[in-house]
């Protein structure tokens, strides 16, 4: 499946969830309560991290290192996922705008590798490469 899949598969609970929590769907919230539901969905999806961390790694000091455990690591993903799909539906953020903003920040990340780090040069993909005007990345 593809992101906007995911989202609109979403969709139907979390519009459920609203319509028992507030009385009311997605497009009734009004700019207040979209703002409280995007807060609640990033406090939830901070959790969800967190149990990432505690049940797919063992990421506490006191604690032996161990293997990662595929299993809760892959429910817990979902988990987050499921809260970064409801962040699209609660902000209205589209999928393009997405796409755009994520390669633009894609290339910034990838242009600051290549400063940080110039012997690494090779491992950047050329259309990432400061400097290589031929691939549309100039300084």
């Amino acid at each position: 499946m593809l992101l906007p899949e995911y989202i609109e598969w979403q969709r139907p609970f979390q519009e459920a969830y609203l319509r028992q929590r507030l009385g009311k769907d997605l497009a009734g919230l009004s700019h207040d309560e979209r703002e409280k539901m995007v807060i609640e969905t990033v406090h939830a999806l901070i959790g969800e991290a967190m149990e990432f961390l505690d049940k797919a790694v063992h990421h506490r000091r006191h604690r032996a290192p161990g293997t990662l455990n595929r299993a809760a690591a892959l429910e817990e993903l979902v988990d987050m996922g499921k809260y970064f799909f409801n962040l699209f539906l609660y902000t209205g953020i589209s999928v393009e705008e997405f796409d755009v903003a994520f390669e633009h920040k894609t290339r910034v990340v990838w242009q600051r590798f290549q400063l940080e780090f110039p012997e690494s040069r090779a491992d950047i993909p050329l259309q990432y490469r400061q400097g290589d005007e031929e691939h549309g990345q100039g300084t």
